[in-house]
């Protein structure tokens, strides 16, 4: 197959042809030129005439020449064709209904369920293209009734709901032709605009018990009756009861009954549904008293025209309640009243002040209340005593000192000393019967006495109020004062007063008189800090324990030692304290003491944490510490000095010595024991010396300071 193609436009034609069977152009092939191009001289032939291929030629320019008009046609037919479906689908479009339209669809409406109001609702049917189209339509509805009414193109389905005392919906479907769309409907209930409220009796008694029928008549806003079941609140401002809170119409009316409390007065009643409300208004009378009681708060009083008791009135009717502010009056025939007339209580009660006279007898008071209810009620003036307190003795003044001293403050008992003493004279023409109380406000519990003085009489009383914890860890001195307080049988105050004084530091010795020095022993205590010293006291030795005296009838294995006896055994557990005592760096601190009048002194607990000690400071930790293990100490007291002894053996009057300053210098203990054990029989030969069983005075029952 040839591949020429036609130089003008371009389009392939076969070897037979002659001419572009597109463009008319005459073709000219390769091998045809080839021939062609030979000889000249045929130049001269005879013109060519009307041959085949010019016939060809012609016929293919004709039928180019009509090809656009065979365009044209094409065109008109197909756009004939179109149009006639367009015009057929408009007009389908047009006559055939797409949906049903309504406000209603987009805005649900609401109306009010009262059975006679009705609501318009428009409804129009569109068709395909978008138009309002006039075709009938019909509704139906879930509740109520509806009708439909055309309007030109709209139809409007007016809904007449039912009459409802609760909110609802209706389902209402529109129809045309095959098509359907529904609309909600919210129904309001038919709401109480008007309520008429009554009562059978509104004037009952307070007694509890009387009562009246609450009735209300309800309607709606057209003036007919609520639905059936509409809810009516009822609510109640003031005593007594309802009851029912609620209650539902029946044929527009429902009903509560109220009950009257026993209290007289008004109260109201309120009855609301809705935006529509009503109250009415209960008077409650009061019933007349019908007994009256009075009752003086003591059967007598000192006829000394101060003494007061408070008289309680309380007036009651027929059923036992109260009689609220009714009027009472009183009279006194001796004595006087603080009011004479008085509106009882919401508990039916008066209550008046009653203040003796300044002569002995009976007073009668009397309280008569309305229809001449009375009642009366004697109190007995007695003879006035007259209390006198001669004198205050403040006994903590130890040697002349103005401080308190905790420590014989909390061992009065011990010591058989009372803190204080007290004397009280009756002077007057009666006998006085009270209590005397004595403390040291913040300081101290109160000591309470009850006391019975004859006129004329003269009594002596001791007191020894109980101090408080914080007296027992107040480190510094504080202004203090003594309160005596004497009350009569009526709790009258008749006499009190203040005693300044001091309160010392709860670590205060007074070291004159010495009865008083054994009180050293309440420096002992059961402290974390001893126990930590002897459990290290006891890894220092070979048998890592602390016993006592148990190895006087044990043996020595306790110790770690094959052979020992009582002595020995003492005297290696008193060194053994010795020794930790200065691996704890226990110091000397040289503070003179004269033990004469008052010193503070550091608790074992005070000195270990502080690490020094006087003489009297470590003689304390020390003895402490021997009294832990169970072993017998002493504090030795000498002119202007302490130091420490042991007893070697249970029950026998042999000790061992400890000069307690040199735990400090670096001193063995074989060199503290000489030197102890020296002052020891030097002090005692001079008869200079006090030995204080710590043991012993700690089982008398002393009580400690920490």
């Amino acid at each position: 197959m040839s591949k020429d193609k036609c130089y003008k436009c371009g389009t392939k034609v076969k070897e037979s042809q002659k001419f572009c069977r597109e463009c008319g152009t005459k073709v000219v092939h390769q091998k045809e030129t080839k021939i062609e191009e030979a000889p000249k001289k045929e130049e001269n032939k005879q013109p060519i005439t009307d041959t085949e291929d010019e016939k060809e030629k012609n016929t293919i320019k004709k039928s180019h020449e009509l090809l656009p008009i065979l365009k044209n046609t094409k065109f008109i037919i197909v756009a004939s064709i179109l149009l006639i479906l367009i015009i057929g689908y408009l007009a389908y479009c047009y006559f055939t209904v797409n949906t049903i339209s309504s406000p209603a669809l987009s805005a649900p409406p609401s109306t009010a369920g009262d059975g006679i109001n009705s609501l318009s609702i428009p409804v129009y049917a569109v068709n395909k293209l978008g138009f309002k189209f006039n075709t009938p339509v019909t509704a139906q509805t879930t509740i109520g009734t509806v009708n439909v009414v055309q309007n030109n193109t709209e139809y409007e389905v007016i809904f007449t709901p039912p009459k409802l005392a609760a909110q609802s919906e209706a389902t209402i479907t529109i129809y045309t032709g095959s098509i359907s769309r529904s609309v909600i409907v919210s129904i309001l209930p038919d709401e109480a605009s008007k309520i008429i409220e009554s009562s059978t009796n509104q004037n009952i008694l307070a007694d509890g018990t009387s009562g009246t029928t609450i009735s209300v008549e309800v309607s709606d806003a057209n003036g007919n009756i609520v639905p059936d079941n509409t809810q009516i609140l009822f609510s109640l401002t003031g005593g007594g009861t309802i009851s029912a809170q609620t209650c539902n119409t029946y044929n527009g009316k429902c009903s509560v009954a109220y009950t009257a409390s026993i209290f007289p007065g008004e109260v109201s009643i309120s009855a609301s549904s809705g935006k529509a409300s009503q109250n009415i208004n209960i008077e409650l009378q009061a019933l007349p008293p019908s007994t009256i009681s009075i009752s003086p708060g003591a059967n007598s009083l000192s006829a000394d025209s101060k003494s007061t008791t408070t008289i309680v009135v309380v007036l009651k009717n027929k059923l036992g309640n109260p009689v609220i502010n009714s009027p009472i009056t009183f009279t006194s025939n001796l004595g006087s009243l603080n009011i004479y007339t008085c509106n009882t209580d919401n508990s039916g009660q008066c209550n008046l002040i009653f203040k003796s006279a300044n002569v002995a007898g009976t007073s009668t008071i009397s309280a008569c209340a309305q229809d001449s209810i009375c009642s009366t009620a004697q109190l007995i003036l007695e003879p006035t005593p007259n209390l006198q307190v001669l004198n205050f003795n403040m006994n903590s003044y130890v040697g002349g000192n103005p401080n308190i001293i905790p420590v014989f403050a909390i061992n009065t008992n011990y010591l058989g000393i009372p803190m204080t003493t007290l004397q009280v004279q009756n002077t007057g023409s009666g006998e006085f019967k009270g209590q005397i109380s004595v403390s040291i406000p913040d300081w101290s519990s109160s000591d309470v006495k009850q006391i019975d003085i004859p006129a004329g009489s003269t009594q002596s009383l001791t007191f020894s109020p109980a101090l408080n914890t914080n007296s027992l860890t107040n480190s510094v001195q504080q202004s203090v004062s003594y309160s005596l307080t004497i009350t009569d049988k009526n709790s009258n105050i008749v006499y009190q007063n203040s005693y300044p004084t001091n309160l010392a530091p709860f670590n205060t010795i007074d070291w004159l008189g010495g009865g008083y020095t054994s009180l050293i022993s309440a420096w002992i205590s059961n402290s974390n800090e001893i126990h930590t010293l002897l459990s290290n006291a006891a890894n220092s030795l070979p048998g890592k324990a602390i016993v006592g005296y148990q190895t006087y009838s044990t043996g020595c294995g306790f110790l770690g030692l094959s052979s020992c006896d009582q002595t020995s055994s003492t005297r290696l557990q008193v060194q053994a304290i010795y020794n930790e005592l200065q691996t704890m760096n226990m110091h000397y601190v040289n503070a003179p003491n004269s033990f004469s009048g008052t010193q503070t002194i550091y608790t074992p607990t005070q000195s270990i944490n502080a690490g020094g000690a006087n003489c009297i400071d470590g003689t304390l930790v020390f003895a402490n510490a021997v009294v832990e293990t169970g072993m017998t100490a002493y504090v030795a007291l000498v002119p202007g000095h302490a130091f420490v002894c042991v007893q070697v053996v249970p029950n026998q009057n042999i000790v061992d010595c400890v000069e307690t300053t040199m735990i400090g210098g670096g001193s063995s203990f074989s060199q503290a024991e000489t030197e102890g054990n020296t002052e020891f029989s030097t002090y005692s030969t001079n008869k200079q010396i006090t030995l204080i069983n710590v043991n012993i005075i700690l089982s008398q029952k002393v009580n400690t300071i920490s």
